[in-house]
């Protein structure tokens, strides 16, 4: 089951998954310097990225 009505469900992300994200979000957004305007909720999926 999942979806609303189901149990939650946990998702386990790893050490690699985490720095190949940043690494992909960095090459794709073109990011080359020390500081990033986030423009999103940190709870939401910017705090994953940061």
């Amino acid at each position: 089951m999942g979806g609303t009505t189901g149990k939650p469900k946990g998702v386990v992300h790893s050490h690699r998954n985490m720095v190949m994200n940043v690494y992909d979000h960095a090459v794709e957004l073109c990011i080359t310097g020390d500081t990033l305007l986030s423009m999103t909720p940190l709870s939401h999926s910017a705090g994953l990225f940061l």
